[in-house]
């Protein structure tokens, strides 16, 4: 019954979440008068659709939801539409690790599969609102997930991205680099690592980080693959030539 209670009130927390965004839209009629949260909610059947797959229990319904979610992101939807989409991106991006059902004390939607495929979505974000949100949730997965593939997808949407505000997507990459360097080293996260900083200092005129360069000289050092070592070093030459 807790947990019944739980999912409920997690629900109704949601629902609250998405119609305080929609409110927030402007209305295109001539009358200039905000549309109302019924109007703009029953205009987006497919919206309606996303969320309700998200909210099942069953994994598969929820990797439809992504898959829905992605597709409609590619397309382009409106600013209300695509933020909305990028929280219930968020949400199934933590599927077992921050959004968390149990029954009889045991985690039942812990899905890694679910997780991974929701970052990659996200890096398909167009408007600047999406991507600050979606820069947010992808750094959370760094820090909270322990799955390297989910990270590695994390990782590789924030360099499509590209955002680097104050520096925190750089740091967060690079110290998920460590963390995982230490627990276990995985030649597919550190590549991936190594290809979204050289991203981000594309997309940002070089990076000028510390611990961007001490994580691709960890890597390059490290217990890696050769193709692993030699994409460090080759990001690090990229980043020398942005501070000449």
């Amino acid at each position: 019954m807790k947990t019944k209670a739980l999912c409920i009130l997690f629900s109704l927390y949601f629902f609250i979440s998405i119609t305080a965004v929609f409110a927030q839209s402007e209305d295109s009629t001539s009358t200039g008068k905000e549309p109302s949260v019924e109007e703009l909610y029953l205009k987006n059947p497919q919206l309606q659709i996303i969320n309700e797959e998200a909210a099942a229990d069953g994994r598969e319904s929820k990797l439809l939801a992504v898959s829905h979610a992605e597709d409609s992101l590619k397309k382009g939807v409106s600013g209300d539409e695509e933020y909305t989409m990028v929280l219930i991106l968020g949400r199934l991006a933590g599927e077992g690790t921050t959004t968390i059902l149990s029954r009889q004390g045991r985690v039942v939607n812990y899905f890694p599969e679910v997780r991974g495929q929701a970052c990659s979505a996200l890096q398909f974000v167009q408007g600047d609102k999406a991507k600050a949100k979606a820069v947010n949730i992808l750094i959370g997965v760094l820090v909270n997930d322990v799955d390297p593939i989910v990270k590695s997808n994390a990782a590789y949407a924030l360099g499509v991205i590209g955002l680097n505000e104050n520096g925190y997507t750089v740091q967060a990459i690079a110290s998920a680099i460590k963390v995982q360097d230490e627990l276990a080293p995985n030649d597919n996260f550190a590549y991936v690592s190594a290809l979204a900083l050289g991203k981000i200092a594309k997309a940002n005129n070089g990076i000028y980080q510390p611990q961007a360069f001490r994580a691709l000289v960890r890597i390059a050092q490290g217990n890696y693959s050769r193709v692993v070592k030699d994409k460090a070093l080759e990001v690090l030459e990229e980043l020398r030539q942005y501070n000449k």
